[in-house]
Parts: C-alpha cells; sequence; structure tokens
C-alpha cells in the first residue's frame, strides 16, 4: 500500500471521527496524514502546509515589524499539542488544556492541502470532500 493511500485512510477516519466530536483522536491522525502528505508535498513541489504556515506567520510579523520566528519555531509550535497528547516524555500525568476542536480542524485542511499540492486538486472521497466545502466557505 503507498503512503499516499495510507494517508488517505488516515484523514478520512480523522473526519469520521471529528464528526462525531472525538476531537483528540481525530488530531492524532490527522496530524499524521498531514505530516506523510507533507514530507511529499514537499519533495515534489518544495512546499506544504507547514511552509504555507510560516510563510503567512512571517507576513504578519512584517506588518508588526516584529523578528520573524524561525522555521523549526513555527513547526515546533505547530505540533506541540499533536505531540504531546502521542507522548509522554516526561512521564507525568498533567492535565492538557487545549482547544482539540481547533487543533483537529487545522491537521484536517493542513492534510487535505498538502494533498491538494501534490495534485492539485482535493482528494475525490465524499467525506473528505464534504469537510473541506463546509470548512471552506
Amino acid at each position: 500500500m503507498k503512503k499516499i493511500d495510507i494517508a488517505l485512510i488516515q484523514l478520512r477516519t480523522s473526519i469520521q471521527l471529528y464528526n462525531k466530536d472525538n476531537f483528540i483522536a481525530a488530531l492524532t491522525l490527522a496530524g499524521a496524514a498531514e505530516e506523510i502528505l507533507g514530507k511529499i508535498s514537499k519533495k515534489n513541489s518544495k512546499t506544504n502546509a507547514a511552509i504555507e504556515e510560516k510563510i503567512f506567520i512571517d507576513q504578519i510579523a512584517d506588518i508588526y515589524k516584529k523578528d520573524r520566528p524561525s522555521y523549526n519555531k513555527v513547526l515546533n509550535l505547530r505540533h506541540k499539542l499533536k505531540n504531546e497528547i502521542k507522548h509522554n516524555d516526561r512521564g507525568d500525568n498533567d492535565d492538557i488544556i487545549h482547544d482539540f476542536k481547533c487543533e483537529a480542524e487545522t491537521f484536517i485542511l493542513g492534510a487535505i492541502r498538502n494533498y491538494e499540492l501534490i495534485f492539485r486538486e482535493i482528494p475525490n472521497d465524499r467525506i473528505i470532500k464534504s469537510f473541506w466545502d463546509r470548512s471552506s466557505l
């Protein structure tokens, strides 16, 4: 099975979980799909959703005459919550208070955008298209 096919299964399932208000599981799966598709997109088109986010943040920094953050800082902040719920490097049982719904949306949309950068179209899947249509109003 090709990695893109795996990513599409993860993406579709993440949307199904999101639609059932299971935002933590949706975030984890969407993050995996976004990462797979992001690496392929970067290799093929020299850009991906994370790079586009960095460019956007740079534009905001320029408007407010602030220093541009490094790409690694943007990436670390972008993936902080996703990695926090996947791993427990410190072994603590801390509370995680965050907007899981918003984070799941971010990675679902990022995965769809990465697919679009690879193929110049969104995936031909009813569930993915429905989510994309609702989100891009």
